[in-house]
């Protein structure tokens, strides 16, 4: 009993260490190199390459060397792999107020629907879509950048002006049913018609 709990405080020895296991659980199939994942979820090179190399050691995360670098992969035969992955999908995912925290900030965004993962929901194309007066509106994602790092995922996104939603959604347009057909959260503003 003692062994595991000690496997398991090395394994979440520290914020950035419980990052990436989140990072590689949700993209289990992903090969990426050291150089790749600082800017995915914020954090300085040299430290991820540390952690890198303990997960590496403890079984949890398969690595090769390649010309392009050290590939990382998370290890699904580990014994632990799905119980982690389990835990740190139900644990660490932004709350609705997290995410609507961020678009408060920009006056263009007049709504925000989060799905896919963000609502646990696996045939989601999108995990959050943004309506804005001015689409184009750098601070949108920006907002979405601040929400990867901080929960160390990859947010797929989508921006639209309301009218443009309106058309998309008269003409069943495959995006929107992807989001609106399954399961779903505004969680930021409103919009007309949901």
């Amino acid at each position: 009993m003692c062994r595991m709990f000690g496997e398991l405080t090395r394994l979440f020895g520290s914020p950035l260490r419980i990052k990436l296991l989140k990072f590689f659980s949700l993209q289990p199939e992903s090969k990426v190199t050291v150089t790749q994942i600082p800017r995915l979820i914020g954090a300085n090179k040299e430290q991820v390459r540390a952690e890198l190399r303990a997960l590496a050691r403890s079984g949890l995360l398969l690595s090769k060397a390649a010309r392009e670098g050290t590939w990382y992969q998370w290890n699904e035969s580990h014994r632990l792999a799905s119980a982690i992955a389990v835990f740190l999908d139900s644990a660490a995912v932004p709350k609705e107020d997290e995410i609507a925290t961020q678009f408060k900030k920009i006056p263009s965004a007049i709504a925000v629907i989060a799905a896919g993962t963000l609502v646990r929901e696996t045939r989601s194309s999108i995990d959050l879509l943004v309506l804005s007066r001015q689409p184009n509106d750098e601070r949108v994602p920006q907002a979405v950048k601040k929400l990867e790092v901080s929960s160390a995922m990859p947010i797929r996104f989508a921006v639209m002006t309301q009218r443009e939603f309106d058309d998309r959604r008269e003409s069943y347009d495959r995006l929107l049913r992807d989001v609106l057909d399954f399961k779903y959260k505004v969680v930021y503003g409103k919009i007309l018609g949901l």
